[in-house]
């Protein structure tokens, strides 16, 4: 199997994975234990978190001219 297609079935399966774990914490009764409410915590005690957060989210979608594909 190519790398790129074992790093794309890697990446679905933890999505799918972290969407699972979002649906139970929501289906429970306790509070503040979602993934939005633990990173929404965790920004608020360090605000440096969400500006690396960000920088990575632009490091994905930045528009860059691509480099020769490696063959």
């Amino acid at each position: 199997m190519k790398a790129r297609t074992i790093t794309s079935i890697s990446i679905l399966t933890i999505i799918v994975g972290l969407l699972g774990l979002e649906g139970w914490l929501l289906s429970n009764n306790q509070k503040n234990d979602t993934i939005s409410e633990v990173i929404q915590d965790t920004i608020f005690k360090w605000p440096v978190i969400g500006f690396l957060l960000g920088l990575l989210c632009g490091h994905f979608v930045w528009p860059i001219k691509r480099p020769e594909r490696r063959k």
